[in-house]
């Protein structure tokens, strides 16, 4: 369960060393799809480690607070992760990991996998419901370059997250530009926070905002 002082604690100190550990100096927010929602799932491009520090650190600035994030179960120091706010989430790779190991169990795997990705649907539909905001990456979004096509798996993942869902969707586009001070190069990380979708709009109107609005999504 997240600790909503220690997730500010983690935003202020992830800001101040931003530069040292994830290589940005700045994050600049464009649009104002933040300030047209209360709860709601923020989807973005994925392009480096660090776009969720920057996220979590532009958020809190914009709103007092941080938001959540669905993170991979296998992350390490998952315990402090999930007090700052983190989600685990159990990804079909893992699921293999664990039957290789133990072909023997694979009925009680199955269920127990089948289990954990409910209860975080669930759970991040309730934050988004009742005003929090979440961070998730769409699977396969991890494209510094070339675009995403939301084919039908991507789609249909979505449409569970959806399902339980009675908050906003917003697409976040990520990219990068660079300066220089004259003594070294700087690079900034822009989010662009683009217009909410209720999530009762259905499937094809969520995917066709993200489409228009994150720049390596397509259908």
């Amino acid at each position: 369960m997240r600790n909503d002082y220690l997730a500010k604690v983690v935003a202020q100190v992830l800001d101040r060393t931003k530069y040292w550990v994830w290589g940005y100096t700045d994050v600049v927010v464009h649009g104002d799809g933040l300030k047209k929602c209360d709860g709601a799932l923020l989807i973005p491009n994925h392009i480096e480690a660090g776009d969720t520090v920057a996220i979590g650190t532009a958020v809190y600035k914009e709103t007092g607070m941080p938001p959540y994030f669905v993170m991979k179960s296998s992350l390490p120091f998952s315990p402090v992760l999930e007090a700052a706010g983190g989600i685990p989430w159990s990804r079909s790779r893992e699921l293999q990991s664990f039957l290789r190991r133990n072909p023997d169990q694979k009925k009680e795997l199955v269920h127990a996998y089948r289990v954990q990705r409910d209860y975080v649907r669930s759970k991040v539909a309730e934050i988004t419901n009742n005003g929090g905001l979440v961070t998730m990456y769409l699977q396969g979004t991890r494209t510094p370059e070339g675009n995403t096509v939301l084919r039908e798996k991507y789609t249909d993942s979505l449409k569970k997250w959806v399902a339980p869902m009675n908050a906003d969707i917003v697409p976040v586009n990520i990219y990068h530009s660079f300066k220089s001070d004259g003594h070294r190069i700087q690079k900034i990380v822009n989010l662009d926070f683009g217009d909410p979708v209720h999530s009762g709009e259905g499937l094809e109107t969520i995917v066709d905002r993200l489409c228009q609005h994150v720049d390596v999504f397509e259908k």
